[in-house]
């Protein structure tokens, strides 16, 4: 495998997986190792959750957080599910028309939605709702 194509994954892999040493010494292989991203990864499963504590505490320096992991994590495919954001389905809704009535982004349509009370939002969305079915019927 190519250095350039090894990446975050590939650590993941060898550290949980793999078990291969060699990597301490690649010297391209460690300048791709992330531990910060590695320890999110590695906090998604529980039976971690003690190891990325202790890596977290301290100040260690790449290979040395490297070379625990390989020994303290025990050899096994593991499939670790990143969490997404989730809104629910209303809320999406309500959001994307604060986007379309005041012609702003996500981020601040987030935090439109934070501050608007009730009666403001029920306003927007009756008039994103009513311009979507002018639009409509027009295109019929």
């Amino acid at each position: 495998m190519k250095n350039e194509e090894y990446g975050l994954f590939n650590h993941l892999n060898n550290i949980l997986y793999i078990k291969d040493f060699s990597v301490l010494e690649d010297e391209e292989k460690m300048k791709t190792y992330n531990p910060f991203m590695i320890n999110r990864f590695l906090a998604i499963a529980p039976e971690n959750l003690f190891f990325v504590e202790l890596m977290n505490k301290g100040k260690i320096g790449k290979k040395t957080q490297y070379y625990f992991y390989l020994l303290a994590i025990p050899k096994g495919k593991k499939f670790l599910k990143y969490p997404k954001k989730t809104l629910d389905k209303k809320k999406e809704k309500i959001i994307e028309s604060i986007m379309e009535y005041y012609e702003i982004n996500r981020t601040k349509a987030e935090k439109y939605f934070e501050l608007l009370n009730e009666k403001q939002v029920k306003y927007i969305c009756d008039v994103i709702e009513t311009t979507e079915q002018k639009i409509s019927a027009k295109s019929k």
